[in-house]
């Protein structure tokens, strides 16, 4: 499934924010993102659509199992670009956090492998990052 970038960015933060088992409002998206009410609730309908959320009789948000999915494969994404960033190439932490956010979403499996791989091998570690949930069955198309 192919995310836009700020459709990524909400599942992640409705991810986040629902940790604790339970529904989210959309004012809280709105709070945490720095969005218009009226902003969120229209990406939510669409997400609602794409069957990456649903929304209860209290109009809280959960993620389906396919929007889990999608949050927890964006989340490793991201940590595996970071500590690539960091460890092995050094970058300020806030470079990196900035940079490792906008090559998630464009980066092929195949390089965000060898990324993962090098960083492995730098840090003398035998895997990767554990539990990480990108692969080429988990990430088709992205």
């Amino acid at each position: 499934m192919n995310l836009s970038k700020s459709q990524s960015h909400y599942i992640k933060v409705v991810y986040e924010l629902s940790s604790n088992g339970e529904g989210v409002r959309v004012c809280d998206i709105a709070q945490k993102m720095g969005f218009s009410k009226a902003s969120v609730s229209l990406a939510m309908t669409k997400l609602e659509k794409e069957g990456l959320l649903r929304k209860d009789k209290k109009r809280q948000v959960f993620l389906t199992s396919e929007g889990e999915k999608q949050a927890i494969q964006m989340m490793d994404k991201f940590a595996i670009i970071h500590k690539f960033l960091t460890d092995t190439l050094k970058v300020d932490e806030k470079i990196a956090m900035e940079d490792a956010c906008a090559i998630e979403h464009i980066i092929s499996v195949d390089t965000l492998c060898a990324l993962c791989r090098e960083s492995s091998k730098v840090n003398k570690k035998s895997t990767c990052i554990e539990h990480c949930n990108v692969s080429e069955d988990n990430v088709a198309n992205q």
